[in-house]
């Protein structure tokens, strides 16, 4: 039986890369910062190279006959196939970031084509993250079938190679034709978004799509958000690219592409069920959260952070309004709690909104320069934030 083709690719547009290649020795960029470098900084991930980054991406997918290739296909194209039809697999490095090296993955399966993503830890940060990450992603498109807004995953998360060569993976869903947004100045026009699409040609997005791109990843997150546990997604970032955004004829659809950290963002302790008034509070902390991470970015992905306008927030409040309509119907809670939650929120004063905007802060670390932006603008944020919730009533 003959195996199939496999050929490796690097950068956009996409190179071949392989032995006869210079960069084939090189080691990896630890993240997309560290590419403009060109250095790494720890002996590890200085060690690892593309050589060894393909050869186990390589090992991983043949495992068992190619059968997460086959498992891929099944889910996108609803149908079995067997490995002989497997022709060619085309493995791409696609970004440098702090926790994965992913990999777009392309078979050539009888006459279909099927497209998954690799999600390869390298660095330390990764090896220690990706089998939470997965195990988080399962969870949430278990406990939400009914709509899912992260990428399905399709295999157990498994290390790969030794020693220096370590690598640690799982496969997902590949979301086709969703891409990274960042804001920019690259344009002379003042703060513009742009919508990294390397296919058709970076596009940019006017004020009312980038709004819609910020209300409906708010939406997402409060979607998973658990109201008597306070469990949510914790670590995102846009910097990093984790919410991605693709046009589908004259809309915009958002997902969420990564889940580091998924667990209770307070501790309760004075009784075994949290009351009325501990899930009140908890969505209260919940979204002033959410809408100061919802206000940082770094130009263009990875330059200097910056603070996002004021009706940012605005987005991000009728985002969280709309999830929380699902949240009452996934927990079962009256429909009256929403009117009660709108009116819980609104006698919260500037002096109280920005009191638990500090104590939010201070979970952050004190040496990243999203913290002091916070701190700068976190008195303004509160003043938008009191004016959001009393006009809402």
């Amino acid at each position: 039986m003959s195996e199939p083709e496999v050929t490796f690719f690097v950068g956009e547009p996409a190179q071949p890369i392989g032995p006869e290649s210079p960069q084939w020795l090189e080691p990896l960029p630890v993240d997309r910062n560290e590419l403009k470098r060109h250095r790494a900084d720890t002996k590890h991930e200085a060690a690892l190279r593309y050589k060894e980054y393909f050869t186990c991406a390589k090992e991983f997918l043949a495992r068992n006959q190619w059968e997460i290739v086959l498992h891929a296909a099944g889910h996108a194209l609803k149908k079995q196939f067997r490995i002989r039809q497997i022709k060619a697999v085309h493995i791409h490095l696609i970004k440098h970031g702090a926790f994965y090296h992913p990999a777009k993955v392309t078979a050539q399966i009888s006459h279909e084509t099927v497209a998954l993503c690799l999600n390869i830890a390298v660095s330390g940060a990764g090896l220690e993250l990706y089998k939470a990450e997965a195990s988080n992603l399962v969870r949430l498109a278990a406990n939400y079938p009914a709509q899912v807004y992260v990428p399905i995953v399709l295999s157990n998360p498994e290390s790969v190679g030794a020693g220096a060569g370590q690598t640690a993976m799982f496969a997902v869903q590949w979301l086709s034709g969703y891409r990274e947004f960042h804001a920019t100045r690259r344009f002379g026009q003042g703060l513009q978004w742009v919508v990294w699409d390397t296919d058709s040609g970076h596009w940019r997005l006017d004020q009312s799509r980038v709004y819609e791109i910020y209300r409906q990843a708010a939406f997402i997150l409060t979607y998973y958000y658990q109201p008597c546990s306070f469990e949510c997604v914790l670590n995102w970032h846009h910097a990093a690219g984790d919410f991605v955004v693709r046009s589908n004829g004259g809309s915009l659809d958002v997902r969420l592409i990564t889940v580091r950290n998924y667990q209770p963002m307070l501790t309760h302790a004075s009784r075994e069920q949290p009351g009325l008034e501990d899930v009140l509070e908890g969505f209260l902390i919940f979204f002033i959260g959410l809408s100061i991470k919802m206000r940082l970015d770094r130009l263009d992905g990875a330059g200097d952070v910056i603070w996002m306008p004021g009706w940012i927030a605005d987005a991000v409040w009728q985002g969280f309004m709309e999830g929380v309509d699902h949240v009452l119907a996934v927990h079962q809670l009256p429909a009256e709690f929403k009117e009660g939650l709108r009116q819980y929120m609104s006698i919260h004063s500037y002096d109280e909104i920005l009191n638990l905007g500090q104590r939010i802060i201070q979970r952050y670390s004190a040496e990243s320069e999203d913290t002091a932006l916070v701190h700068l603008n976190l008195s303004g944020h509160a003043d938008k934030l009191a004016g959001i919730v009393s006009a809402d009533r």
